[in-house]
């Protein structure tokens, strides 16, 4: 199965804690990306530490507030990977106009 998690970043937090132990445990039976919507930070711990068979990306955004174009973005992303299953952690309403779109 082809897995995906969004989330805004993997900086410290419960949440981000939670996607990565997710993250670390689906990739040992399925395929897993992990994508970032900011760009993340070489020093976020918790991003170093996904393993090393989880695909990790970033849609690029540097700064907050809503912008239309990171919704494309999203969007692309998921469209293209022909993911199975897509799971969208923090920031709920904002990024799932993408999801919706498809």
């Amino acid at each position: 199965m082809k897995i995906l998690h969004i989330h805004p970043s993997l900086n410290t937090g419960g949440i981000e804690a939670m996607i990565n132990a997710l993250a670390n445990e689906m990739v040992k039976t399925d395929e897993v990306e992990v994508c970032s919507i900011f760009t993340p930070d070489p020093a976020q711990h918790l991003w170093q530490s996904l393993d090393q068979r989880i695909t990790k990306t970033t849609i690029g955004k540097r700064s907050p507030g809503f912008s239309v174009s990171e919704i494309w973005k999203i969007y692309r992303h998921i469209y293209r990977g022909k993911y199975d299953v897509v799971q969208i952690h923090g920031f709920f309403v904002y990024y799932i106009l993408a999801i919706f779109l498809l």
